[in-house]
C-alpha cells in the first residue's frame, strides 16, 4: 500500500473530489472543511430545543458543541474514492488538543461516493467552537495492489446530508450534564437550608415577643389597685367608716343631741300639754 503524495492529491483533485477549496493540501493530506449540516446531541436542561434536530449553517455560521456532548459533522466537500484506493481520515490536530475526538470510523471504502458524516465527542472541559467551512478533517489516499471488484466495492449511495435515521432519541446524560445537575441541585438544597434558618430564627423572635407581652400584661394585672364592697345594693364600708369617724370627732353636735332628747322627756311628763 502506497500512500498519495501531496504533488499527486494535488494532481488528481478534480478525479476524487467536487467543491474541493482554493489551498486544499496538508503535507501529503486533503483538508475536508465543515459543511452545511450539523447535529448536537442536548442535555437534558439545554433550554435550546433547536437542537434536537439538525441545523442547517449558512456560510461561516458558527456552532458549540458542549463538554461531554456528541455531534454529527457533514463536510463541505464530495468525495469520490477509486476502486484501486483507500481513504483514511483522522481530525486534524488542533481540534483534538481541545478534545474533540472522532467516534465514527478511520477509513473509507474502495468506490464510495459522497459526503461524509463524522461522528464526534467533546471528551474535554470546555465548550469547542467551530463554523462552517473551517478546515477540520484529513483525507489520505492509499493505493491498492488492484481494482476491488464488484464484489468489494461500496455499493450504496453515499451520504448527502445528515440522516435522521443515526440520530439518537432524547438527550444525552453525559458526565458534564450530570455534573451540572448535582451543582443545580446542592444549590437548591443550600437555598432550602437557608430558608428554613431564617424562618425556625423568626419563630424563635416571635415566640419571645408573645412571651414578652404576657408576662407584662401579667405584672400589669397585678399590681391593679382593688376596692373592696359588701353586699350588693349596701354602701361601701369605707364610707360608714368614715361617717363614724367624723361624728365622734365632732363634740358640739353630740351636746346638741343630747338636750333635744331631754326637752322630748320633759314635755312627755308635764300634764295638760
Amino acid at each position: 500500500m502506497t500512500f498519495w503524495s501531496g504533488d499527486k492529491l494535488q494532481a488528481n483533485l478534480n478525479n476524487i473530489l467536487e467543491d474541493y477549496s482554493a489551498d486544499p493540501i496538508d503535507c501529503a493530506a486533503y483538508q475536508l472543511r465543515m459543511g452545511t449540516e450539523v447535529y448536537i446531541t442536548p442535555h437534558g436542561h439545554d433550554p435550546d430545543k433547536s437542537k434536537s434536530t439538525v441545523i442547517k449553517l449558512e456560510e461561516k455560521q458558527g456552532f458549540t458543541i458542549p463538554a461531554g456532548q456528541f455531534a454529527f459533522l457533514l463536510t463541505e466537500e464530495k468525495i469520490k474514492i477509486p476502486k484501486n484506493c483507500l481513504g483514511l481520515i483522522s481530525m486534524k490536530a488542533k481540534i483534538k488538543f481541545k478534545g474533540l475526538i472522532n467516534i465514527s470510523g478511520f477509513h473509507v471504502d474502495p468506490g464510495y461516493e459522497g459526503k461524509l458524516v463524522f461522528a464526534v465527542f467533546n471528551a474535554g472541559p470546555h465548550v469547542i467552537h467551530l463554523k462552517r467551512g473551517k478546515p477540520l478533517f484529513l483525507l489520505w489516499i492509499a493505493d491498492l495492489d488492484s481494482d476491488a471488484s464488484e464484489q468489494y466495492t461500496k455499493k450504496f449511495e453515499g451520504n448527502t446530508s445528515i440522516s435522521t435515521e443515526i440520530i439518537p432519541p432524547g438527550s444525552i446524560s453525559s458526565m458534564q450534564a450530570l455534573q451540572e445537575e448535582i451543582y443545580r441541585i446542592d444549590k437548591e438544597i443550600a437555598f432550602f437550608k437557608s430558608f428554613r434558618s431564617a424562618f425556625f430564627t423568626i419563630l424563635k423572635g416571635v415566640g419571645f415577643a408573645i412571651m414578652l407581652a404576657i408576662a407584662i400584661v401579667g405584672l400589669y394585672f397585678a399590681y391593679l389597685p382593688v376596692t373592696d364592697f359588701e353586699s350588693e345594693g349596701s354602701e361601701p364600708v369605707g364610707k360608714h367608716k368614715t361617717m363614724n369617724q367624723e361624728s365622734s370627732k365632732n363634740p358640739i353636735r353630740e351636746e346638741t343631741n343630747e338636750n333635744k332628747v331631754l326637752d322630748l322627756k320633759s314635755n312627755a311628763t308635764e300634764p295638760g300639754k
